[in-house]
């Protein structure tokens, strides 16, 4: 189950036959490419989130490429850190995420769409509200799910485009977005323990109520990228109006910054602020030692 669902190269095949589309791709090994290139711009992943190697477990994050000079290198990169490289053709679309819990006997689904994400266009989720699907989408995501008979959490990424879907990845864990799920009615981690202890799940339809999750980290740089000029999915304002209500709307969960809990609000300030400082610091190289001896010398109880 894991390996049809989580490899990315048979993931393929898989979702043809539960009825969405395919992207053109191709893996590419240390020998080359194992047919032919798909159309730039594309997407460079690794065949799994998760590849062992002989210095342990490496997860690589997705990179687009939009020349053939970039491709070779993210290839080369990937081929050399874990063996093997999966080139897609870069879907554009909308993007949804199908949240589900699967017992054997029925599925219970909750669909999102995925408003915006960072790094634009290749990264998580930081803004997602639920919304009704569409026609289509559900189905076959349960299908996909039916044809390995999959038991449990999960969530399906799919992007929808004229009329058609194609999935992006299938993460069979809770996803981290199971704040705005929870809000929204669906209460995942219950049910899939229930599941797991062989406890049916309800048959009443799923009581869905709006919700908006909004991903604190990837809305600032949202933020700071409006602010700088730089490539953004939306202007400075209508980011810091979704940061806004997604703090105070009783729909809205701002994660992980809950407005509602004054001492959540210092520790994720703190982390943030932490965080941040640390990015700096890598980047400037030179000043790094300097600065983490500084840092050794703060108090670290709230982080």
């Amino acid at each position: 189950q894991f390996r049809r669902l989580a490899d990315k190269s048979a993931l393929g095949a898989l979702a043809g036959q539960a009825g969405f589309a395919r992207a053109p791709a191709v893996v590419a090994g240390p020998e080359g490419p194992r047919g032919e290139w798909p159309n730039l711009p594309s997407m460079v992943k690794p065949r799994v989130t998760g590849a062992e190697t002989s210095r342990g477990l490496v997860s690589r994050k997705p990179v687009l490429v939009r020349s053939a000079k970039e491709r070779d290198a993210a290839v080369r990169d990937l081929v050399e850190t874990v063996g093997e490289a999966l080139v897609e053709e870069h879907v554009l679309g909308d993007a949804w995420r199908v949240h589900f819990v699967r017992d054997g006997e029925r599925t219970i689904t909750l669909a999102l769409r995925a408003v915006r994400n960072y790094p634009p266009h290749t990264g998580q989720g930081s803004v997602l509200r639920v919304a009704p699907p569409p026609a289509g989408l559900v189905p076959a995501a349960e299908r996909l799910l039916e044809l390995v008979d999959y038991r449990g959490p999960g969530s399906i990424q799919v992007i929808a485009r004229d009329g058609s879907f194609f999935v992006h990845d299938v993460n069979l864990r809770l996803p981290l977005t199971v704040g705005g799920t929870i809000r929204a009615g669906f209460d995942m981690p219950r049910l899939a323990v229930e599941s797991a202890l062989g406890l049916p799940l309800p048959a009443a339809p799923l009581e869905v109520r709006p919700a908006t999750y909004v991903f604190l980290d990837g809305e600032v740089h949202h933020l700071l990228d409006g602010l700088h000029g730089r490539e953004r999915q939306a202007g400075p304002a209508r980011v810091a109006a979704d940061l806004v209500l997604a703090a105070v709307k009783p729909s809205g969960v701002l994660d992980p910054f809950p407005l509602r809990r004054p001492r959540s609000i210092a520790l994720a300030l703190v982390e943030l602020f932490q965080r941040k400082r640390r990015h700096a610091e890598e980047e400037r190289g030179p000043e790094r030692a300097s600065a983490e001896e500084e840092l050794q010398g703060k108090p670290r109880a709230l982080v």
